[in-house]
């Protein structure tokens, strides 16, 4: 479970700012080993791969590391991410930290709670993202980057991402559908739901992916 261990070594990472997106680059490339094998140039591997989470974990960070400067943000669903590893190499080494184990075990039993967290946080990123295009914290490059990713997942049935955008948009609507509602905070919220659509599935050309 070396790959356990890295998640760790990104934890600490975090509060010296010591390559933590490398480190978790590293742990989702041993994580794809680890699952589908050494690469091959074949449309068997390409279409695994493309499903898999450690790939996507993979194009998150390559996204941070390479494209979108502010990336304090980008590090709380990472966190997630590695808070679970970590949590999975302790049960398999109890030997290691007995004292631990119990709180370890509270953590993978919440998983799935975390995992939605984690799709949810990462949504909302997205939304960080166009509405920084107004506000000057963002750009269009970087929303449009990143919605290409959240739009890989949602095309690969990610249960997360799937379940969160379902849910971000039944709130929106139910919130705004209210006559009390400011008209220009209904607006704002219908150009958001187009902007992520213009950005998302008319991408595709083929209106495959239907996130809004």
């Amino acid at each position: 479970h070396i790959q356990g261990i890295l998640w760790i070594m990104f934890l600490c990472s975090i509060p010296a700012k010591f390559h933590t997106f490398g480190i978790a680059i590293f742990a989702f490339v041993l994580g794809i080993y680890r699952e589908l094998g050494a690469p091959t140039f074949s449309k068997q591997y390409f279409a695994l791969v493309v499903m898999n989470h450690n790939m996507h974990g993979l194009f998150y960070c390559l996204i941070f590391e390479f494209m979108i400067p502010n990336r304090l943000v980008a590090l709380v669903p990472l966190a997630i991410t590695a808070v679970l590893g970590m949590a999975d190499f302790f049960l398999f080494a109890r030997n290691i930290a007995p004292i631990i184990t119990p709180m370890m075990q509270k953590v993978v039993a919440k998983r799935a709670v975390l995992k939605q967290n984690r799709g949810f946080l990462e949504i909302g990123m997205g939304f960080y993202f166009l509405i920084g295009i107004f506000i000057g914290s963002s750009n269009l490059f970087a929303a449009l980057i990143f919605w290409q990713f959240l739009r890989l997942k949602y095309m690969c049935q990610d249960p997360d991402t799937v379940t969160g955008f379902a849910y971000v948009r039944m709130k929106g609507d139910a919130l705004l559908a209210s006559p009390n509602s400011p008209s220009i905070l209904r607006t704002i919220w219908e150009k958001l739901k187009s902007l992520a659509f213009s950005m998302s599935d008319a991408q595709s050309g083929r209106g495959g992916c239907t996130i809004f």
